[in-house]
C-alpha cells in the first residue's frame, strides 16, 4: 500500500500564510512593549536567616508622597525580581515579624537600598545586583511610611473567633 500525501489546495497555503502575518504582527506589538519595561532584581540578606517572611517594595514618588508600585513576599532571605514600567524608584526590605504583611516601626527590621537614592530605570534594561541587607538593629532606623502593601482578607466562610466562641 503506497503512502499519499494529503495535497493542500491553494486556500490552505494562504490560510497558514495570514497566520503567520498575524503571529509577527502580534509579536512586534509585544516587543515594543517590552521595550517600554525593566526589569530590577537582587536578593535580600539578613544577619540572622530564618522563616520569618520577608517583604521587598518598589515605590515612586517624591519624600512624603511615596506610592507602592509593587510588592514581592519571601519566604526567608534569597532572590526578587521585578519588571517595572520605566521610572524613577526606590526599594525597601523589611523582615515581617508579626508574619502580618504590614511595617511596624521599631519592630520590624528593614532596609533602603541605597539609603533611599531614587533608582533611574530605562526601558528595556535590566538592573541587576540590587542587593538589600537588612539588619537586626535597623528596626525603627528607617521609617518607612507608605508600607502598607495589600494583605489577604479573611475568607467569608471562615467563622470569627467572636462568633466560634458564642456559639458554643
Amino acid at each position: 500500500m503506497a503512502f499519499r500525501r494529503p495535497r493542500c489546495p491553494g486556500r490552505c497555503w494562504l490560510a497558514l500564510l495570514l497566520l503567520s502575518g498575524c503571529m509577527f504582527h502580534r509579536l512586534g506589538r509585544d516587543l515594543a512593549q517590552a521595550r517600554e519595561h525593566a526589569v530590577l532584581s537582587g536578593s535580600v540578606r539578613t544577619e540572622h536567616p530564618g522563616d520569618l517572611p520577608i517583604l521587598v517594595l518598589v515605590y515612586s514618588g517624591d519624600t512624603g508622597r511615596e506610592r507602592l508600585v509593587d510588592y514581592f513576599v519571601m519566604a526567608g532571605p534569597g532572590r526578587y525580581y521585578f519588571v517595572v514600567p520605566a521610572g524613577t524608584y526606590r526599594l525597601a526590605a523589611f523582615v515581617d515579624v508579626n508574619r502580618d504583611f504590614t511595617y511596624e516601626p521599631g519592630v520590624d527590621p528593614s532596609a533602603l537600598l541605597h539609603a533611599g537614592e531614587p533608582l533611574r530605570v530605562l526601558g528595556a534594561a535590566t538592573l541587576d545586583e540590587l542587593d538589600i541587607e537588612v539588619r537586626d538593629a535597623s528596626a525603627g532606623a528607617h521609617p518607612l511610611r507608605l508600607l502598607r502593601p495589600p494583605t489577604a482578607r479573611a475568607s467569608p466562610r471562615a467563622p470569627s473567633p467572636t462568633s466560634a466562641s458564642s456559639a458554643r
